[in-house]
């Protein structure tokens, strides 16, 4: 039995008014806009109109409400769906799409003016669906990779239909067990794909691939290499300009293209990170990643701006409690967003992990914040979020309203008792 629309808004709670800035930064939430809280999955990302959508579920086992937030933050309708944790990603005015898993069949639904779209099935009689991924351009167009059972990777792009491919990748072993990371796909503004993994060799290390789908094609192009790697990283990330440039990060290091057609030159290693975050748009290309030494946490970002590679810059620097032992604290997660008009927003986090010997016995968020970095590197705003126990999920902006950050408030490993929020910033 579905529980009503009320459960899950029942944590929205209005918000003050900003004090007037001379310039846009995170420093409150954003006028007649409010935050949202679930105890199951929570996706918010920022409209090209200025608005927002909203996908989340009533509780960790009850499917999905979907919220169209108009630019003034009001609620304009909320459509139930059957879908669990769906995917959510938006376009030009107030344009969105929505992809979900039904176990052998892959469905989204599309957001206009006229509200949401009936059911479109994506794909169907698959052998089982597995890392389902979404992302959209600046005009909605909309690429979708997931895996099946198999370890078989698959593809889908959806201009006016949906119209399904292959790409060359297939991640499993005979026992049946994921062997390597596969990046989420990006789509450019002129329609082009792109998918980038780790290959492993059969003596260890391995490569990173690349394979691209370009508009309106219907094969994906022979895998290349971009670098040889010592070992399957530990996290990879894929973005692309506005003029079609990619970025790919694996691990700590980042390599990047000069224009669009081009191979990929390293960049740089960010030197104590495991894992980087990126993100782009106009000509800029932001990279973020956190480092520790003991005690103490710091957040460190490059801009690159067309072949310009800018210096290191750090943005937050702390040291924990001596209280607790180092061990005790961990990196939550660091992410980027860049707005059109050139500002970078940043979103870091620190936790103590629960049920750790010797430390905090509950556990819980020791810090989480989120900063506006300039086209000068120059830090102009920044805002401490409400933090608990868990992990950043996602953070969204575009060229106007609200910068829209989600992220797991309190978490426990049953499912009941997680609490999964979103926030809206000025900016």
């Amino acid at each position: 039995m579905r529980r009503p629309l009320a459960t899950i808004t029942a944590a929205l709670a209005l918000v003050a008014l900003p004090a007037a800035t001379a310039y846009a930064d995170p420093t409150d939430p954003a006028p007649g806009w409010s935050s949202m809280s679930t105890d199951g999955t929570i996706r918010a990302a920022v409209g090209g109109d200025g608005g927002a959508h909203v996908a989340a579920d009533e509780s960790f086992d009850q499917p999905a409400t979907l919220f169209w937030l108009g630019p003034d933050g009001q609620r304009r309708s909320a459509t139930e769906t059957d879908y669990h944790g769906p995917h959510l990603a938006t376009g030009v005015g107030d344009s969105a799409v929505v992809v979900a898993d039904r176990g052998t069949k892959v469905v989204a639904q599309r957001h206009s003016e006229r509200g949401w779209s009936g059911e479109h099935v994506v794909a169907d009689g698959l052998n089982g669906v597995r890392r389902l991924a979404l992302d959209t351009n600046l005009y909605g167009d909309p690429v979708v990779t997931w895996a099946d059972n198999d370890g078989q990777f698959h593809a889908a792009t959806g201009g006016g239909g949906w119209s399904v491919t292959t790409p060359p990748v297939v991640n499993t072993d005979p026992a049946g067990v994921h062997r390597f990371r596969v990046s989420k796909p990006v789509i450019n503004d002129a329609g082009k794909s792109s998918l980038v993994w780790f290959q492993p060799a059969a003596k260890g290390g391995g490569q990173l691939m690349r394979s691209i789908l370009e508009s309106g094609g219907r094969r994906w192009s022979t895998a290349r290499p971009i670098a040889t790697l010592a070992s399957d990283p530990a996290h990879l990330a894929l973005t692309t300009d506005t003029w079609g440039r990619e970025t790919v990060a694996a691990g700590s290091l980042v390599w990047r293209q000069v224009h669009p057609n081009a191979g990929f030159r390293f960049q740089f290693q960010a030197t104590g990170a495991t894992s980087v975050d990126l993100a782009a748009s106009g000509p800029r290309t932001r990279v973020a990643w956190m480092t520790r030494s003991g005690h103490t946490f710091s957040v460190k970002t490059r801009l690159i701006v067309d072949a310009e590679l800018r210096p290191t810059r750090t943005v937050w620097t702390k040291s924990m409690s001596k209280k607790w032992r180092a061990g005790c604290f961990a990196k939550a997660g660091t992410l980027v967003a860049v707005a059109p008009q050139g500002r970078s927003y940043l979103a870091w986090a620190v936790d103590s992990p629960y049920g750790l010997a010797g430390c905090p016995e509950f556990g819980g968020g020791v810090v989480a914040r989120v900063a506006a970095v300039n086209g000068a590197d120059r830090e102009v705003g920044a805002h401490n979020v409400s933090y608990l126990r868990g992990h950043l999920s996602s953070l969204s902006v575009t060229g106007r309203g609200p910068v829209a950050l989600t992220y797991v408030s309190d978490y426990n490993d049953n499912g009941w008792g997680t609490t999964a929020r979103s926030v809206f910033l000025s900016r």
